[in-house]
């Protein structure tokens, strides 16, 4: 996308884009779990039951983006408006689906248009500042105002997207890649019996909670739970929901397990706090993407956006219409065994400080 002038109050009409659309390819190539953007592409793998990948558009594409202004009385006020949110939309948004998981990103090939539309560097101050409004924000939806943002290192487009979907995979699901890793209580995600390739060494045990809530809620015991059937607590909830759940049936080997799994199902939420009447979708706060500096090149950056749920809100399994095993959305185990989770009063503090202490990134409030 080519953006080559400011706003204006002079015209209704301002031309922010200009370019010639190039050749657009719709591409349905099956991504494998070993492709490093699998984790953001899942509606982009083949599954066992034949459905085909969904389709999805090449990167590249160009397009041309016009704004028709109708302006109030106070016309300064209105343009400002619409330029802080292309400056926001600019550097954390994008077009399409799966956008907070950093597809469909927005660049800027034009040197001089980086000049006008993104912020004179990647410091936090500095994409503080510019994106700054002066208004008060509105706890209730998703706001820059007091989001938190990590930022790594200026590479290319693509090398900083997989990074950042890889830190949100690593810390949700990561594994010892170094050695074998059967501790009831580690610093991964997950446990790791075997560094073998293939079927043999797949990663092993969740250490977050959900996994053996589930099991108690539903008493199959594929495997003995780590954690007692209580205090409940859904830590991974806040990252979006609903979050779809189905256990492993067989062993290492291809055998089925002597006591059945945790039949499929899904978390999901209750904003009133009753579990008899479930909504369907809590948005996730966190996007993980690469966002572009003014010498073109790209940063992964996680942004978690500032938003206050409902004190009544909780979590559960979905079932018959209502929640099994409710909890109050965000409430934290006192001894987890995902040890960034240990003393953390929120997933958001989690996660924020893992990357920050675990991958030396630079963070802060906006």
């Amino acid at each position: 996308m080519v953006l080559r002038q400011p706003l204006t109050t002079r015209s209704s009409e301002t031309v922010l884009g200009f370019s010639s659309c190039g050749t657009s390819r719709v591409i349905n190539e099956n991504v494998t779990l070993d492709d490093p953007a699998a984790y953001a592409l899942w509606p982009a793998r083949a599954t066992a039951q034949g459905e085909s990948p969904a389709e999805r558009w090449a990167p590249g594409i160009r397009f041309t983006l016009v704004l028709r202004l109708i302006l109030g009385a106070d016309a300064a006020t209105d343009t400002r408006q619409i330029e802080h949110t292309l400056r926001a939309w600019l550097l954390f948004g994008g077009i399409g689906g799966r956008t907070r998981r950093g597809c469909g990103a927005l660049g800027i090939p034009d040197e001089t248009a980086r000049t006008i539309w993104l912020p004179e560097s990647l410091d936090l101050g500095a994409i503080g500042a510019w994106l700054s409004s002066g208004q008060t924000a509105n706890a209730v939806y998703p706001s820059l105002s007091g989001a938190r943002l990590c930022i790594g290192q200026l590479r290319s487009a693509t090398d900083t997207w997989h990074e950042a979907i890889g830190w949100l995979r690593d810390f949700r699901q990561g594994t010892n890649t170094a050695r074998t890793d059967t501790a009831t209580i580690g610093p991964f995600a997950r446990q790791r019996s075997s560094l073998a390739r293939g079927n043999a060494g797949r990663p092993g045990r969740s250490r977050w909670p959900e996994p053996d809530l589930i099991r108690h809620a539903f008493a199959a015991y594929d495997h003995n739970a780590l954690i007692p059937a209580n205090p409940i607590s859904w830590p991974r909830a806040v990252f979006g929901l609903p979050i779809q759940f189905r256990f492993q049936n067989k062993d290492r080997s291809g055998n089925f397990f002597s006591n059945r799994p945790p039949q499929a199902g899904e978390l999901g939420w209750s904003p009133t706090g009753d579990p008899h009447a479930p909504s369907q979708r809590l948005t996730s706060p966190l996007l993980v993407k690469p966002i572009q500096a003014r010498n073109g090149k790209f940063a992964a950056a996680a942004l978690w956006l500032s938003r206050t749920l409902p004190k009544e809100a909780v979590v559960g399994i979905k079932a018959k219409g209502s929640l099994r095993s409710p909890a109050p959305i965000g409430q934290m185990l006192t001894s987890p065994l995902f040890t960034p989770l240990t003393g953390k009063t929120s997933t958001e503090d989690a996660f924020m400080d893992w990357l920050k202490t675990n991958l030396r990134l630079t963070g802060g409030t906006l």
